[in-house]
């Protein structure tokens, strides 16, 4: 859009009416997906700029992993792209060989129809390294091609002996000659599929990985019902509801839950405890003053005067509670299940924190907080809003003891996914957990409902 907005801007000068239109017809196709956004997900640009449009559903962290992995995949240098857009095919695609021979393209610079090819191609692959799939080399292709062309344009015996060798190697049998088994390709030509003499199920099942586990939650799932999955399966063949671990900070969460319950590091057995004179105050504040990779989490947190008899205090609503940079959720931390938690948005950073305000003053004496190991670069303080308004340092750090695994946290985690409505869990044998479900069903409260090639569908209780 903006090569078309500049290109017709300057032919037109001073009229703006042709280069309205042409805004006018972009943003038909734009502006129902950025307004799709901003509606359902408080961002017009998501999964992106969630640092200028902070919402529940995407986590900075999660854009910033997300960022680093399509800005490189699995390569260990940029430095191999050529090869694997060309001839590999291992960034989902392949080009075909003969684009290596793109740089000649830059001869076309010479003419003035070259250099504006070359000028298209730039803008529209200038977005290219911020996702390095080959599908993304598509926009530019078709003007780095015609520049190509140009180029050879004064030996047209060698430009249709590019154009023969292009089509020869492009052919799917020669192609997985040189292509790696993992390249997006067409392994023949699919007349007898696209006839229907072979059915439609069965080329699905041969080229579709996963095919398989969406038809089982077709079959086996109730119609309307809610699917966890760790793993993206072809939902397009399934009208169930499918949600997958990774694709948002609700389904992260819920991966987290159902980790809480088996997984040690997730458990809720560290206990960092805050003691302080006894005193009457209007807010409390937790402090986070590190800088480190590890997300600050709590299970539960708790505010109160300790018992004589040293039990833990409880909480008494209703207190107004905030947390920063990341506020949703932080109730988790105070509904009295251990098997939920508030998790930080970003990685450690100081002056993160979690506040209580209370509606009236509050005697307190020390603040408890339950929550899992797996954050040992945390760095905590204690501060206190007074009567008069003013915050004061209430302990420079908490002390640390270790406690037993609460009972019953599989049939907890199980109840939590129920009322967060997820009827069904899509498990993989081999992905991490799928073990601890099967064995401990019974724990767990829930029962296989079908299973297909190792893909096994649970249904909640």
């Amino acid at each position: 859009m903006a090569y078309a907005l500049g290109f017709v801007a300057w032919k037109s000068r001073r009229r703006i009416r042709e280069t309205a239109t042409v805004a006018a017809s972009a943003a038909v196709l734009i502006a129902p997906w950025m307004v799709k956004n901003w509606i359902w997900v408080a961002n017009p640009f998501s999964p992106f700029l969630n640092g200028l449009f902070p919402n529940p559903y995407v986590t900075l962290a999660f854009e910033r992993e997300y960022r680093h992995h399509m800005a490189l995949y699995q390569l260990a240098t940029r430095w191999q792209i050529p090869m694997q857009v060309t001839t590999y095919g291992s960034l989902s695609g392949l080009l075909g060989p003969v684009f290596l021979l793109s740089p000649i393209a830059l001869l076309a610079l010479r003419r003035r129809e070259g250099r504006q090819l070359l000028l298209a191609a730039l803008v529209f692959g200038a977005t290219y390294f911020s996702n390095i799939g080959t599908r993304f080399l598509i926009p530019p292709l078709p003007f780095v091609a015609l520049a190509m062309a140009l180029a050879l344009s004064r030996l047209p015996r060698v430009l249709v002996a590019v154009a023969l060798v292009h089509a020869v190697i492009s052919w799917p049998p020669i192609v997985a000659r040189y292509c790696h088994n993992d390249a997006w390709r067409l392994y023949k030509v699919p007349w007898r599929e696209a006839l229907r003499i072979k059915p439609e199920d069965g080329f699905l099942e041969s080229n579709l990985p996963l095919y398989g586990a969406a038809r089982l939650v077709e079959r086996a799932a109730a119609p309307g019902a809610n699917v966890f999955a760790f793993t993206p399966i072809p939902d397009a063949y399934t009208s169930r509801n499918v949600l997958v671990a990774q694709q948002s900070s609700e389904n992260v969460a819920i991966r987290e839950i159902l980790w809480t319950a088996f997984t040690p590091d997730y458990q809720p057995t560290w206990r960092l405890r805050f003691a302080f004179p006894p005193q009457p105050l209007r807010a409390l504040r937790v402090v986070q003053t590190n800088t480190g990779a590890d997300f600050w989490s709590i299970n539960e947190l708790r505010v109160g005067q300790a018992d004589p008899e040293g039990a833990p205090p409880a909480n008494r609503p209703p207190w107004r509670l905030n947390a920063q940079p990341y506020p949703w959720g932080i109730g988790d931390a105070f509904d009295g299940k251990l098997v939920t938690f508030w998790k930080c948005g970003e990685a450690l950073r100081p002056g993160q924190f979690v506040e209580v305000d209370f509606p009236e003053l509050e005697p307190a004496d020390s603040v408890e907080i339950q929550t899992a190991p797996n954050q040992w670069g945390i760095r905590l303080k204690l501060e206190g809003q007074d009567a008069s308004g003013r915050w004061k340092p209430l302990a420079a750090e908490p002390q640390a003891s270790d406690a037993p695994v609460p009972p019953g946290l599989r049939r907890a985690a199980t109840d939590e996914l129920k009322r967060r409505g997820i009827d069904y869990l899509l498990v993989f044998d081999g992905e991490f957990g799928a073990d601890d479900l099967r064995g401990n069903a019974g724990l767990w409260g829930i029962r296989q409902v079908g299973e297909y090639k190792g893909a096994r569908l649970y249904r909640l209780p």
